[in-house]
């Protein structure tokens, strides 16, 4: 209930701070942010554990090669 009462002061804000005369580039953009606004359910999130996991896959790659020594 807090959260939706917040989440109309928020957009209830945007759209008074957004001028008449707006480009359509701009308009476009405040659109998005008020359809984020006003649908937060719809975002998308990444896990904590994909980034790390990526950042460790990176690093084994990077000292894979000094780990192999060609014979000979």
């Amino acid at each position: 209930m807090l959260r939706n009462s917040a989440v109309s002061i928020l957009a209830a804000l945007l759209l008074s701070v957004v001028p008449t005369t707006a480009h359509a580039r701009d308009s476009a953009a405040t659109s998005h942010v008020r359809t984020r606004l006003l649908n937060p359910a719809d975002t998308v999130q990444i896990p904590i554990g994909t980034p790390i996991a990526l950042l460790f896959v990176a690093a084994a790659l990077i000292f894979l090669p000094s780990t192999f020594d060609i014979p000979g």
